[in-house]
């Protein structure tokens, strides 16, 4: 039986395989915002993750979602970083796109906690 840790790792992989082909219209400025977004995604990923892990009620979902929120957690200081290399900082605000999927991850009752998967 395949895991559901191996599952996620094959749909990550043809994700990636699909976006590679948008790599060409990707500029340093574009690159940047993208970094940008990326850390005010990832600052909270460590708690979005343990609220997940809360609200399942399926054993292998919580210490899944436990797992990866010890994993996440610091995962935003990479995004930082990066923007570092550019010269730039974090902008002040969260990107709205990112608030709004904060508000959509903190709706997801406990009843529908496979849509946690969905939304990774």
């Amino acid at each position: 039986m395949v895991s559901m840790r191996e599952q996620l790792e094959a749909l990550t992989v043809g994700m990636a395989r699909q976006v590679a082909g948008w790599l060409p219209a990707v500029t340093p400025e574009r690159y940047v915002a993208f970094l940008d977004m990326m850390y005010h995604y990832t600052l909270r990923s460590g708690d979005r993750l343990r609220l997940a892990a809360e609200r399942a009620t399926l054993p292998e979902l919580k210490a899944f979602f436990a797992e990866l929120a010890a994993d996440e957690q610091s995962h935003y200081q990479l995004a930082k970083a990066d923007l570092a290399a550019f010269g730039r900082t974090p902008s002040d605000a969260t990107p709205r796109e990112v608030s709004a999927f904060h508000a959509f991850w903190e709706g997801i009752p406990a009843e529908r906690q496979l849509s946690f998967l969905g939304a990774l």
